[in-house]
């Protein structure tokens, strides 16, 4: 199931992204980090843990790999994004107790980014809610192998408390220009900062 990308709203929802051999890829190698999840200082979520991916691993290589961005523009209907190569990507996990209160994701650069979720597993009860345009809130059980697209800046949207299980996601950014706002500084870490960064995708 697609849901249309809405220029207004700026969110996208679809299932079923990657092919099966790719999400089994993708959730495999995911598997394999949960033992070095680190706990996520100074954000709007509560008790996630995360960690960054390097451009060159395998998740992002797949994830992120150039079939995927073809897709991803397609669905979007924004030729001109591409995966940001000073944003890291990053692996996280909600528990029993984790959420992420309302907010509006920061826009990064000057051309608002869009921010991806793709959902690796859940066996939770969690659900991700957003605002739409008229004033109505939409609201998901994310299954694996979804991902969720939203504009920074644009609809307000959180992860509603988990009673039970587990949600993990990887989250990754595309832009259309590496002009960067003042806000990323704030909040993008330094390593990434640097112009030449190449990204081996």
């Amino acid at each position: 199931m697609i849901w249309l990308w809405s220029f207004v709203v700026g969110v996208l929802f679809s299932k079923s992204f990657l092919s099966p051999a790719a999400f089994q890829r993708v959730q495999e190698e995911c598997n394999k980090l949960h033992d070095q999840l680190q706990e996520e200082p100074d954000c709007f979520a509560n008790g996630r843990r995360f960690l960054e991916l390097d451009f060159s691993h395998e998740v992002v290589q797949t994830l992120c790999g150039t079939e995927s961005q073809d897709k991803l523009r397609k669905l979007l209907g924004r030729e001109e994004l591409r995966l940001a190569p000073d944003t890291p990507a990053e692996f996280r996990s909600y528990g029993v107790g984790a959420s992420m209160a309302w907010h509006r994701d920061d826009q990064l650069y000057t051309i608002p980014q869009v921010e991806c979720v793709f959902t690796v597993e859940n066996l939770s009860d969690s659900r991700t809610e957003w605002m739409v345009e008229n004033g109505d809130q939409r609201s998901e059980w994310t299954p694996p192998n979804s991902i969720l697209a939203f504009t920074a800046q644009g609809a307000v949207h959180r992860v509603t408390p988990l009673k039970k299980g587990r949600r993990d996601i990887v989250k990754f950014v595309l832009t259309a220009t590496q002009e960067r706002t003042d806000t990323y500084y704030e909040v993008v870490p330094k390593k990434w900062w640097p112009l030449g960064l190449q990204v081996p995708l």
